[in-house]
């Protein structure tokens, strides 16, 4: 069957109502040790940990209050109940927003120097989401220490409050996570080792609107073992899902095998796990195809010639030549191996080898030096969400 040419255009994405309804109920209701673990789940069990965290904490300094202003002579300032558990709150809310400031300060101080800036806005708004989650389970602690005339009216209207800022945080992990990244990866913090002038211009790229909003481009990388091409190819897409471009991850081998059979990935079911679904590659605003350089040496020995680019350009034309259009309206990030003996004069002639086979003029050729300095292993929070990332170290709550 002929494939419709409207579904090969890059889409940005579009999560609905019903699709966040759908979304909670596979992750609240599904087997989580039996499926892949998604990012909104982890968010909401983040945030559900949030607020029973706010909960102890209320009834913990209630209780420190109630019972020690006696013990040091200020029982006569807490005659009433309600006036320990008022202490008790405002305790919680200044404990957990001092906490979340200092992280935040953190994430801040240690992205300084990099290459990259950090996207601070978005820290920002994490590190308020998960305090005014905590401080809406200190609501929740004191609502409990009321009648339950009180109390279930206090309950129910904090149960919305979460539920509507919760809506925008999961379309966000959503979008994260049908992009099918290894890991998610800042390029602030990941510090890849490239000229100055190539990290300014990847960076206006990745600010400037992808398509169909705006041009499409070509972005090639290259770079010996250990220079750290996967984990800056991830940060790169991540900074992409970062600003709610639709991104999908792929390597060059099930490309090659897709576009051998005409697989457009556009009729259901969508690929990947079926909790996730990713964002079929020929709809994605973003293409990273990694893995390039290994297969091509395989494929064609001849690489090793004088013409180091002779392997690249007989793939492109033989197994690419039907999906040429589909790759050339969106922008593709094509991770190399190392090109030829690894000068930059090298890899700006494989860039111009997928530029000329895209029909693009202006190709971003990215070098990779030395190994980037690996930023230590910590949970990632989405937002506040706990999984382990190799290369993310910063709390993206």
């Amino acid at each position: 069957m002929r494939v419709d040419a409207s579904n090969i255009k890059p889409v940005a994405p579009t999560i609905t109502a019903r699709d966040l309804g759908r979304q909670f109920w596979l992750d609240a209701y599904g087997k989580e040790v039996q499926s892949a673990a998604t990012y909104s789940y982890m968010w909401m069990a983040d945030q559900a940990g949030h607020i029973g965290l706010g909960i102890l904490l209320h009834f913990a300094f209630t209780a420190l209050v109630g019972h020690g202003a006696p013990e040091i002579g200020l029982g006569a300032w807490f005659r009433h109940p309600w006036q320990s558990e008022l202490v008790g709150f405002l305790a919680t809310v200044c404990i957990v927003s001092a906490w979340e400031l200092s992280a935040y300060g953190a994430d801040v101080k240690r992205a300084q120097g990099s290459l990259f800036p950090l996207q601070t806005r978005l820290l920002h708004h994490n590190a308020v989401a998960a305090a005014a989650y905590m401080s809406l389970g200190g609501g929740v602690g004191w609502a409990l220490h009321l009648s339950w005339h009180y109390s279930l009216p206090s309950i129910a209207l904090i149960t919305i409050i979460i539920v509507i800022t919760a809506k925008p945080w999961v379309r966000e992990k959503i979008i994260w996570q049908k992009a099918a990244l290894p890991y998610l990866a800042r390029l602030a913090d990941v510090r890849p080792d490239m000229p100055v002038a190539v990290a300014n211009a990847l960076w206006s790229l990745i600010c400037a609107p992808p398509p169909p909003a705006g041009p499409a481009r070509a972005i090639v990388m290259a770079g010996a073992v250990g220079s750290g091409r996967t984990l800056v190819s991830c940060s790169i897409g991540t900074e992409f899902a970062f600003r709610r471009a639709s991104v999908r991850y792929l390597p060059f081998g099930h490309l090659l095998e897709m576009a051998g059979t005409g697989d457009f990935e556009v009729k259901p079911p969508l690929p990947g796990p079926s909790n996730i679904g990713y964002w079929p590659w020929s709809q994605a605003q973003v293409l990273i195809i990694d893995d390039i350089g290994p297969l091509v040496s395989n494929m064609h020995p001849a690489t090793a010639s004088d013409d180091h680019t002779l392997g690249l350009r007989q793939v492109l034309e033989e197994r690419l030549t039907d999906v040429r259009t589909a790759l050339a309206c969106r922008h593709t990030v094509w991770i190399l191996g190392q090109c030829g003996s690894g000068s930059y004069a090298e890899l700006e002639a494989s860039a111009k080898v997928i530029g000329k086979f895209l029909g693009l003029a202006d190709v971003l050729a990215v070098p990779l030096a030395a190994q980037p300095t690996q930023p230590s292993v910590q949970d990632i929070d989405v937002p506040d969400a706990p999984v382990a990332a190799v290369g993310y170290s910063a709390h993206i709550r």
